[in-house]
């Protein structure tokens, strides 16, 4: 119960921060802002999908490291988020009972590098099961915690222009010996691209080694993986030579984020399709109802603008608001039904199929009088529902059918 709450405090938490980071970013909309890495708010979609996705599996499955490690990378965001539009803000408006908004910014501009080797290594190092394949991936694992160190204390003491928020010096640079902090950063970005190289190649050995539902799940992480590496690989040459503001550097920013926010949907869908850590059915409720709210709330908006237009009363006229609401009211239980047996088809097509098949099996029992096509229908069912190793049926007063 304690990590459940941790989980979900921490999901808050980051939700909070980002609602901060809007409301930080709506002051200054008008305002020209150098040194972002992407659109400005982009990384709050990956980050939500992150630190929601990650509460979840955490909760169900807390001994289980993917759900903390996608909410620890969702936290991170959060704070790199937060900490870029206030410095932003403090450092456009010039506010001075704000406190440090440059030192909000070299936080903002070193706070990328866990975030991608959460997502970028450690996620994909232990999908699904939260191990290792074998001891021997312990050395990966190692490396790119050296490279997260290396990378993160470089981009901490780089020399020059940060890029976050509004561009500024780094204020607590290491100039001397000018090489160091370049020889750092360039050395842990090197070692987190074999990270991730190595990330890809454990997915490699798990799925020769597994098959049925892991390797089916295996091939959705893989295509998210795989699309985080092609574009991290091909953007790291334009990241270390190029400015912020050149338009290579801003297309490949956005799609890394964008390739960043791959990686939870494809888990997500490995989740939904092959019921891994059982919150399938969780997660379709949610579907369910977030898209039946949409509606209902539409079809509101469409029934009170069509009595309006019939009848000449007010918006909040009791006769609006009460046949309004009893149109919504009556469209509630077969929507509802309507938009989970969609859900259910395309996230959870063996139980759609399973439920589907004992349906049919009940209405032929109805007009079926001959035994021994009831037991053979009957044993089919079983092994198309429940597919066991092997199906007995026994009937009083008769020998074993199998």
């Amino acid at each position: 119960m304690r990590k459940a709450h941790l989980a979900w405090g921490l999901c808050g938490l980051s939700v909070m921060m980002f609602a901060g980071a809007l409301a930080f970013q709506l002051f200054t909309l008008d305002e020209p802002v150098g040194g972002v890495f992407g659109s400005r708010g982009l990384t709050t979609l990956p980050g939500a999908v992150f630190v929601l996705l990650g509460a979840l599996l955490a909760t169900r499955q807390p001994r289980n490291s993917i759900g903390w490690m996608l909410l620890a990378a969702g936290f991170v965001a959060a704070v790199q988020q937060l900490a870029r539009e206030y410095a932003t803000y403090g450092l456009l408006t010039g506010r001075s009972e704000l406190v440090s908004p440059t030192t909000a910014g070299w936080i903002s501009n070193w706070s990328w590098v866990p975030l991608v080797a959460l997502m970028g290594v450690f996620v994909i190092l232990y999908f699904p099961d939260g191990h290792l394949p074998s001891k021997a991936w312990r050395h990966i694992a190692r490396a790119a915690t050296v490279a997260v160190i290396l990378a993160t204390v470089g981009s901490m003491i780089d020399p020059g222009p940060m890029d976050s928020g509004v561009v500024v010096l780094n204020p607590y640079a290491v100039e001397h010996p000018p090489w160091l902090a370049e020889l750092v950063l360039n050395g842990g970005l090197m070692l987190l691209n074999l990270g991730i190289v190595g990330g890809f190649a454990s997915l490699v050995v798990r799925f020769r080694r597994t098959s049925g539902i892991e390797r089916a799940q295996i091939k959705w992480l893989a295509l998210g993986a795989g699309s985080l590496a092609a574009v991290l690989l091909l953007s790291t040459p334009v990241f270390l030579t190029q400015t912020a503001e050149s338009l290579a550097y801003r297309i490949l920013a956005n799609a890394t984020i964008i390739a960043l926010g791959a990686l939870p949907i494809a888990i997500a869908i490995a989740i939904l399709r092959y019921q891994l850590y059982d919150i399938d059915r969780i997660i379709s409720r949610t579907i369910v109802y977030g898209v039946l709210t949409s509606l209902l709330a539409a079809g509101y908006i469409v029934v009170v603008l069509i009595i309006r237009s019939l009848l000449p009363v007010a918006d909040d006229s009791p006769l609006v608001v009460a046949t309004s609401t009893l149109a919504m009211v009556a469209l509630f239980r077969p929507l509802r039904a309507r938009l989970q047996t969609i859900v259910d088809r395309r996230f959870n097509r063996a139980g759609y199929d399973a439920a589907l098949t004992v349906e049919r099996f009940g209405s032929r029992l109805r007009s079926e009088v001959d035994l021994d096509e009831i037991t053979t229908d009957l044993v089919a069912v079983a092994r198309q529902t429940l597919q066991p190793a092997h199906v007995s049926l026994w009937l009083r007063g008769s020998e074993e059918r199998t």
